[in-house]
């Protein structure tokens, strides 16, 4: 099978799934998802991610402080510092990802609003649906 042909099938099972066509289900949006997913970055994973960021300070400074002066001392310190970077390279992804998740709670909310406003508007407007 040539890329093209392969790429082809990739795209045409992605459109498959995404119309329903293959008998999968539509594109669909949960606010209980969206916001239990928030509450556990909040509650859950961010202060795992600070706990276990900080599990390895005590150790690797200890360890640092006892090879100094020798250049296993000056790696341990730079790979502890790059540790931190990193740790909180993570919780600002997690707080961005949270700000997200609660994001698009809201604006799916307010999407479907429009939407069943403006069906209503339909029917009103509708001859058939006018009592006499």
């Amino acid at each position: 099978m040539t890329f093209e042909q392969e790429w082809a099938a990739h795209k045409t099972e992605a459109a498959n799934t995404a119309s329903g066509a293959d008998g999968g289900a539509n594109l669909k949006t949960s606010d209980a998802v969206k916001g239990g997913a928030a509450k556990a970055l909040i509650e859950h994973i961010g202060p795992g991610t600070q706990k276990a960021g900080c599990a390895a300070d005590e150790s690797s400074e200890s360890a640092a402080r006892a090879f100094k002066g020798w250049q296993t001392g000056v790696g341990l310190e730079n790979a502890h510092e790059e540790w931190g970077r990193q740790v909180k390279n993570l919780r600002s992804r997690l707080a961005w990802e949270e700000h997200g998740l609660r994001a698009a709670k809201g604006d799916f909310r307010q999407i479907n609003h429009e939407v069943r406003s403006r069906l209503a508007q339909l029917g009103a407007d509708r001859p058939d649906s006018q009592q006499a």
